[in-house]
């Protein structure tokens, strides 16, 4: 009896905390010496998680989590990045072209879905370039409109499709919420 109640003690406290592990990397010099805070919102309020600082263009994480949770991911006080908090190692790179975490899955699925849905913002914004293009062709006012809207609503039907599937694939996890704050 006293082996059973141990056991049962001990894989009780096991699956009520799971282990997380940040390891980061920054290509921007400028942040070496910087504070890097991960805080979650809580109402109309920030709670700080974890913190530490960028040396040579590193710094490390790692903490306990009764529950997986999107926290943000703050460099010298500025908002810089979500990060999903669940259990595993999560990689994540600070450079000029681009910010990730991966190595969870769900970061992985956030993120995938982040660069989905950056190249259809990146699609939007040629948009204006295709115009210019077509009026120095000589094209029409009106066959020019037809063209630029024609395209939009493609990619504004893409983008809904992207953000939609987002929400349903995560409706059963942190996720969900994310793509509900992004539309």
């Amino acid at each position: 009896m006293y082996r059973l109640l141990s056991f049962l003690c001990i894989a009780a406290c096991l699956s009520c905390s799971k282990v997380y592990r940040i390891d980061g990397t920054s290509k921007i010099s400028s942040i070496d010496g910087s504070a890097v805070v991960l805080k979650t919102a809580i109402g109309d309020a920030w709670k700080v998680i974890d913190s530490c600082e960028v040396l040579h263009g590193q710094f490390k994480m790692k903490g306990k989590l009764d529950s997986v949770i999107v926290a943000t991911l703050f460099v010298d006080g500025n908002p810089l990045m979500p990060v999903v908090l669940e259990g595993g190692k999560t990689d994540v790179l600070i450079s000029d072209m681009e910010i990730r975490a991966k190595g969870t899955p769900l970061n992985d699925s956030l993120y995938g879905f982040l660069f989905r849905k950056h190249k259809l913002e990146l699609k939007v914004m040629e948009l204006e370039r295709l115009e210019s293009q077509m009026i120095m062709n000589g094209y029409t006012e009106r066959e020019i409109k037809e063209v630029i809207d024609s395209v939009f609503s493609k990619i504004s039907t893409d983008m809904e499709e992207l953000v939609c599937g987002f929400i349903s694939e995560n409706y059963d996890n942190v996720l969900s919420l994310c793509g509900f704050s992004m539309l």
